[in-house]
């Protein structure tokens, strides 16, 4: 695990959002029984319209590629679900739902698609709870409906509370350019009578982080959400431990956050970091969260305050009027963070401000430089490997210092 050593009391805890909306969420409103008669309405996370992009049900079709008209009436049935009539009911049998939705912007990215879905009988009816009715939802993305590739595909039963609709997620990576079609199909596992009713349909995309530079440290933000994400390779992922009157930088041995953890996320050449939630193994997730064991970044997953737990000191990033980063006091009382922060949470001191040494010396290692020839015991480079004889032209750590070889 490399390390960084700041010569601070703190880290940052700011992150910036980038995208203005992060769920494009599809819902229904349907006046016959015919695929013309379903207007489809498009929402933000809060429920809000987004300027430009509108959906359009294309199709609704069955395993053998012919349409399908939709139940207009029965118990479960309203005019703001889509339940296929008559899609065959047995097994292996398939309703497929074609989306096309346009206004996206040139670069959409797609990580998520969650599915509302209730089972319901041959009649629009509340389907019996004494059977389970397993289906398998399969997504894919494309250009155009004729170029359509897989997003992802999940199993599982719908009929676990056949009261209530059940929310299924699917976990992929997808783009789109302007258009998008999507394809949402379900296909029945058991040799059972069993429909199913489709209220909404969302794309969500990835996290979208801002690395923010500022005049003695670049390119880093603090994150944190309530689900596993992983980031690209040319962004760190870093802990920071405290010790007196130091905090130490750990940057992880994977691009991976877990759940619930506060991070930074540092890069050397990226300007923004995207990271995509991204299922694991227990066994994986256990694995990566041992480097997390001292880590006392916080995660503020909600917009909101942190709640003082009476034993620590909260601080948070901030920029001086000469635009550097300092660390201030955070005040409880009145600070409130946007959603995917972290903050640092250390036992309680006094000190109300810390500021970071020039982005060059952050390691802690001033530089100086040495002849190529010169003796060098005790010399190692940034990785903390001893070296025999410096290169000229790399930099490496003899005594605690960072030199420059010439």
């Amino acid at each position: 695990m490399k390390k960084i050593t700041l010569l601070l009391t703190l880290c940052f805890a700011f992150s910036q959002i980038a995208q203005a909306y992060k769920e494009v969420k599809l819902t229904f409103n349907r006046t016959g029984a015919a695929v013309s008669t379903v207007t489809v309405n498009v929402a933000d996370e809060s429920g809000s319209s987004i300027s430009g992009v509108s959906a359009t049900l294309v199709s609704v079709k069955k395993k053998d590629g012919s349409a399908l008209n939709l139940m207009i009436s029965g118990g479960a049935i309203s005019s703001s679900v889509l339940a296929p009539a008559d899609y065959g009911n047995g097994l292996n049998d398939s309703m497929e739902f074609l989306f096309q939705i346009t206004g996206l912007g040139t670069d959409f990215l797609l990580n998520k698609v969650k599915m509302d879905v209730q089972a319901v009988s041959g009649n629009g009816g509340i389907q019996s709870a004494s059977v389970q009715r397993n289906f398998t939802f399969s997504v894919k993305t494309g250009a155009t409906a004729e170029t359509l590739t897989d997003f992802a595909s999940v199993s599982g039963d719908i009929n676990k509370n056949p009261e209530i609709f059940s929310e299924w997620t699917l976990l992929g990576k997808g783009t789109g350019s302007g258009t998008l079609f999507v394809s949402v199909k379900l296909t029945k596992n058991v040799d059972l009578g069993c429909y199913a009713s489709l209220r909404s349909v969302s794309l969500v995309k990835p996290y979208s982080v801002n690395l923010s530079s500022t005049a003695n440290v670049n390119n880093v933000a603090t994150f944190s959400a309530n689900e596993r994400v992983e980031v690209s390779n040319d962004v760190s992922v870093c802990t920071v431990t405290v010790s007196g009157d130091k905090a130490t930088l750990h940057a992880t041995s994977s691009n991976a956050v877990p759940a619930n953890q506060g991070v930074i996320l540092r890069s050397s050449t990226a300007t923004s970091a995207t990271l995509y939630a991204v299922n694991a193994t227990a066994e994986q997730t256990n694995t990566e969260l041992t480097e997390f064991t001292n880590n006392r970044l916080q995660p503020q997953v909600e917009a909101g305050r942190p709640e003082d737990d009476g034993e620590n000191t909260f601080y948070v990033f901030t920029k001086d009027t000469e635009n550097n980063a300092v660390f201030k006091l955070l005040d409880i009382s009145g600070s409130h963070f946007a959603a995917n922060k972290a903050y640092l949470s250390v036992p309680a001191g006094s000190r109300s401000i810390l500021r970071l040494g020039s982005d060059d010396v952050q390691t802690g290692i001033s530089f100086e430089s040495v002849s190529e020839n010169e003796n060098q015991p005790e010399l190692y480079d940034l990785f903390g490997r001893k070296v025999a004889k410096a290169v000229p032209g790399k930099i490496y750590v003899k005594g605690g210092k960072k030199f420059l070889a010439k």
